[in-house]
């Protein structure tokens, strides 16, 4: 059996080749899209949860209100930092945020 006649047949002619590149281009450009916007995500939860930290009115809770607004500030950072850059994200913000 002579397989380059049929690799020729039926992948070749039809050029479905072309087809299967671009296809792994879009996947490889969604991929890297989405892990830039994750490594963007986080680094913008650290910094804003930072800032939450060293907060002087948090800082002057007392008691076991301290640690509760800090557990609440696990919650209201991500949601917030989706919130300010919904525009930039886009679809992504809104199905992280739901």
């Amino acid at each position: 059996m002579d397989l380059e006649g049929l690799w020729d047949a039926t992948v070749g002619d039809l050029g479905a080749h072309q087809r299967l590149r671009d296809v792994g281009g879009g996947v490889r450009t969604a991929s890297l899209r989405v892990t830039r916007m994750n490594r963007d995500l986080w680094r913008l939860n650290t910094l804003r949860y930072h800032a939450m930290i060293v907060n002087e009115e948090l800082r002057g809770l007392d008691g076991r209100t301290y640690p509760y607004a800090l557990w609440n500030g696990l919650f209201a950072v991500p949601e917030l930092v989706l919130h300010d850059r919904q525009d930039e994200y886009g679809w992504y913000a809104y199905v992280l945020s739901s």
